[in-house]
């Protein structure tokens, strides 16, 4: 398993960062500084701060943004009648889908692109709920969305 480190914040949380990474490669794991290509990321930062627990939430938010588009994406190829979009749904090791749309406009073709990289496990279930018409899939996913507005 391969662990990235990020430190964010002041001098002390650098220190404590190498701590971390020292103790976790003496314990056998692969260490990276950054996030690239991890199995897991580290994000240490002063917790004190309203300004530091933004800037984490914020870089926590972009890993996961970033490790969604490695395991899940998204081909456009323009066509005579306009875009084909496909979308491949990852389960980690292993591809679990691919839905393939058809759309008149690269701005149409954009936007399902962002709208399938916010929430590819929604997409996935909403397409299996779909072809195996069973609706409770689909009701958990809008009541998931619901709670979470």
């Amino acid at each position: 398993m391969k662990v990235g480190f990020i430190s964010l914040g002041c001098a002390k949380n650098q220190v404590n960062c190498e701590q971390m990474i020292w103790k976790t490669y003496e314990a056998g794991y692969e260490v990276a500084l950054g996030a690239e290509d991890c199995d897991v990321a580290v994000v240490n930062t002063c917790g004190f701060l309203q300004e530091a627990r933004e800037e984490a939430l914020a870089e926590i938010d972009a890993l996961a943004q970033a490790k969604a588009q490695r395991e899940n994406r998204v081909e456009l190829q323009k066509i005579k009648q306009g875009y084909q979009v496909t979308c491949h749904i990852s389960g980690g090791d292993m591809d679990l889908m691919a839905v393939t749309l058809y759309v008149p406009d690269r701005a149409q073709a954009e936007m399902v692109k962002r709208s399938f990289y916010k929430d590819p496990a929604g997409v996935y279930k909403l397409v299996l709920a779909s072809l195996t018409k069973d609706t409770s899939l689909a009701r958990e996913y809008f009541i998931e969305r619901q709670e979470q507005l």
